[in-house]
């Protein structure tokens, strides 16, 4: 599977640090990209999407849209 989504609130380099420590410590995720210059991420990998859209909303970062 392989998913791109907008990150809205991600804004510096900080908040792309965060976010890249959650994706490597979710199960199934082989590659990810995250971009502060378009404030979105491509996933891909066989992982949970519920649960890394729940993650990414527990700590701040709500996706605004998703395109698989």
């Amino acid at each position: 599977m392989k998913i791109k989504i907008k990150l809205p609130n991600m804004n510096c380099q900080g908040c792309v640090k965060r976010i890249e420590s959650l994706m490597k410590g979710i199960n199934g995720i082989k590659s990810f990209k995250v971009e502060l210059s378009t404030k979105s991420a491509e996933i891909e990998g066989d992982f949970d999407k519920i649960l890394l859209l729940e993650r990414l909303k527990e700590i701040g970062y709500p996706p605004e849209e998703i395109e698989s």
